[in-house]
C-alpha cells in the first residue's frame, strides 16, 4: 500500500449536493494531487462543468486536452459524434453547425443542424461569453452534456428540434470554427 494508506481528501463544491442528493466534491490524493485531473489526463473520463461548481474547470479541461491530443483512453478513437448520429438520450459529445440563436424568457436557444438545440437557462446566461454566442451562427461547435429526446417526453412541437442538450457551464460548449 502507498503512503496514503488508501486515503483521499474530499473538498465539497460551492454546491455540495445536486438535485438528486448526490455529493458534489473534488477528490484529492494524500499528496494533494487532484484525482479528477489525473483520471482526465489518462483519458478515463470526460470533463463536465456543472455550475456553480466550476472552480477547477480550466485545470480539468487542460488535463482532458492532454489525453485527447495523446489519444489516450476514451480518446483513442474520437467519441465526438455528428448531430445527425444522435440516436438516444444520455451523455454525448456532439459536433455540428449552428443555424441560429434565439433569446426568449426560457433563455438562449442555440439551434444546431435542425435536430439539436442547446439551451442556456436565464439564470446561467451571465456565465457565458456574449460575443462568443453572437458569433456562433454558421460556425461549427462541439457540445457535451446530457442529451434529452424531446419526442420521447411527449412535449415536442412539430417545429422543434428533437434533441435538447442543456448547457450548465461555458466549458460544455466550444466553437471549432
Amino acid at each position: 500500500m502507498d503512503a496514503s494508506e488508501g486515503r483521499v481528501g474530499l473538498v465539497p463544491g460551492r454546491e455540495s449536493k445536486d438535485h438528486y442528493g448526490r455529493t458534489l466534491a473534488h477528490l484529492y490524493a494524500a499528496n494533494g494531487e487532484n484525482l479528477e485531473a489525473q483520471l482526465l489526463a489518462e483519458g478515463l473520463g470526460y470533463q463536465v462543468g456543472v455550475a456553480p461548481n466550476g472552480d477547477l474547470v480550466a485545470c480539468q479541461r487542460a488535463a482532458e486536452n492532454s489525453a485527447r491530443h495523446a489519444r489516450l483512453g476514451l480518446w483513442r478513437q474520437s467519441p465526438v459524434q455528428d448531430v445527425a448520429q444522435l440516436k438516444q438520450s444520455g451523455f454525448a459529445l456532439v459536433s455540428g453547425r449552428v443555424s441560429k440563436i434565439e433569446r426568449n424568457r426560457g433563455g438562449v436557444w442555440i439551434q444546431v443542424q435542425g435536430s439539436l438545440v442547446l439551451r442556456i437557462s436565464p439564470e446561467l446566461i451571465r456565465q457565458f461569453d456574449a460575443a462568443l454566442l453572437n458569433g456562433l451562427p454558421g460556425n461549427t461547435i462541439e457540445a457535451r452534456g446530457w442529451v434529452q429526446d424531446r419526442a420521447q417526453r411527449g412535449n415536442r412541437k412539430n417545429h422543434q428540434a428533437r434533441w435538447l442538450l442543456p448547457l450548465t457551464d461555458p466549458s460544455m460548449l466550444k466553437s471549432t470554427y
